[in-house]
């Protein structure tokens, strides 16, 4: 046999074998006692309208809906409240939105030390001086970004500029 005869038969087995495996998983539980059921159900509907019509009820007789008809009396214990209750009550409340001119920042930036490609900021903060380069944090302060005369500060959801003397810029 050839190479090309070989792959045609092995792709006829698989497509064989997952006909047969989808028949045999679906196809084979019989669903007996839904049929029973069903048929229970056609049947008993069948005797019932047939004995209306022995009986001479041709019209069935509608009855208006009223409002009272829409009316359901719940036992006590299934009242419901009339107060609704705050699924987010016990949530904490988000903080009070910061803005750039409310923002006091701990530390003030002395001066910038370039070497090359890479540039150190000299802090002076409570503790004394500080040398602080790129993508490090001072408290919830965080420098993500040392450039030539200013560092970038990211403090929660704001970034401020600050410049040499601690002067913050848009």
């Amino acid at each position: 046999m050839s190479k090309r005869n070989i792959i045609i038969l092995a792709i006829v087995v698989v497509l064989v074998g997952a006909g047969l495996g989808y028949y045999f998983l679906y196809y084979t539980a019989e669903p007996e006692q839904l049929t029973q059921d069903a048929s229970q159900v056609t049947q008993q509907t069948t005797d019932e309208s047939e004995s209306e019509e022995q009986n001479g009820e041709d019209e069935e007789v509608v009855e208006p809906i009223t409002e009272e008809d829409l009316q359901v009396e719940l036992d006590e214990k299934y009242a419901y409240r009339q107060e609704l209750r705050d699924p987010f009550g016990n949530v904490q409340q988000q903080e009070p939105v910061i803005q750039e001119e409310d923002l006091t920042i701990p530390f003030r930036l002395d001066g910038i030390i370039s070497n090359g490609n890479q540039n150190i900021a000299v802090i002076s903060t409570s503790e004394g001086p500080r040398f602080i380069s790129n993508n490090e944090s001072i408290g919830d302060y965080y420098i993500s970004d040392v450039r030539d005369d200013q560092i970038r500060i990211r403090y929660k959801y704001l970034t401020v500029y600050m410049k040499i003397g601690g002067a913050l810029v848009e």
